[in-house]
């Protein structure tokens, strides 16, 4: 904050008109002000924050006893996190690795392989890098060893538990999650609990909605098994244009989420340039179910 404080002191003073002599309390109360003002600034997180245990998907590679996970929990967790999977394949390339072989690793070897390459053989400097060793530091591991009592496959006290961010000046106080409605297992839990999965004040919910503009054939099938008559996946009448936006207020509605989001790959294009009806029809879905918002399903503020 100090350093923050003298930069823009210096900044100031140059063109400020003003000098060093003249003004020597205008670091501090830079300083005091910077700090006031983040303060009193909610910050809002995303991506991947820490989740209620009321989340969770099936994990078929666990006995049927532990097989629904309620978060996931422990240090190999958090190094294939995709960030720094993305990481590795920039230290050893897919032609030494190929990316099928890497998945088909369990789960362990891959943390192994990342922790080695990008942890050990190298200075973990990057974000991704530094939210793992945030992680261990707080919760009074050392992180110069790779076995640490407790951290694999599991919390550190092994019971579970969800280590959720702090409240407190400069901590993050809310978090936006996604919630991807087209994963059948996330759901099911929304229509069978939406009351308790809003619970916790702390996190926002964000409706997923990848497959209406990347795969709406799928979208369509999807709508339809679920009581939307979203018509054939590649042509849309208005009836199938009005179903679409009405499944979109019931679940921002459901889940009360402060927004939409999905992924696109990088050859997506808009306007589609493909004569491939599907792609037509996912340009149609996009400007004519996603991009009106229904006045009806008003955001609550995030």
């Amino acid at each position: 904050m100090a350093q923050v404080a003298r930069s823009l002191y210096s900044y100031t003073a140059r063109f400020g008109g003003f000098s060093y002599e003249q003004n020597a309390d205008h670091p501090r109360r830079i300083e005091k002000t910077v700090a006031s003002t983040l303060k009193k600034q909610p910050i809002v997180g995303h991506a991947h924050p820490p989740l209620p245990p009321t989340f969770g998907t099936p994990d078929p590679t666990r006995p049927a006893s532990r097989s629904r996970r309620p978060a996931s929990v422990g240090l190999d967790e958090l190094l294939t996190y995709h960030y720094l999977v993305a990481e590795v394949y920039r230290i050893v390339p897919a032609t030494k690795l190929p990316y099928e072989e890497f998945w088909k690793m369990p789960k362990t070897a891959q943390a192994d392989h990342i922790w080695k390459h990008v942890f050990v053989e190298r200075t973990p400097i990057s974000e991704a890098c530094r939210g793992v060793l945030t992680c261990l530091h707080m919760l009074g591991l050392d992180a110069a060893r790779r076995n640490c009592p407790g951290c694999a496959n599991g919390s550190p006290a092994g019971s579970g538990q969800i280590y959720r961010p702090r409240d407190g000046p400069l901590e993050c106080r809310k978090h936006h999650d996604d919630q991807p409605v087209f994963d059948d297992n996330e759901r099911a839990r929304w229509l069978k609990d939406a009351k308790t999965l809003r619970g916790d004040p702390r996190f926002k919910p964000v409706l997923r909605i990848d497959p209406i503009l990347r795969n709406w054939p799928l979208a369509a099938k999807k709508l339809t098994e679920w009581g939307f008559d979203a018509g054939d996946g590649v042509t849309l009448t208005d009836k199938n244009i009005e179903e679409g936006r009405r499944f979109l207020r019931e679940w921002l509605d459901r889940q009360q989420a402060i927004y939409m989001a999905l992924s696109l790959p990088p050859e997506f294009r808009y306007p589609a340039e493909s004569a491939d009806p599907a792609e037509k029809a996912g340009q149609i879905a996009l400007e004519k179910i996603v991009l009106p918002w229904p006045p009806s399903a008003a955001c609550p503020s995030p």
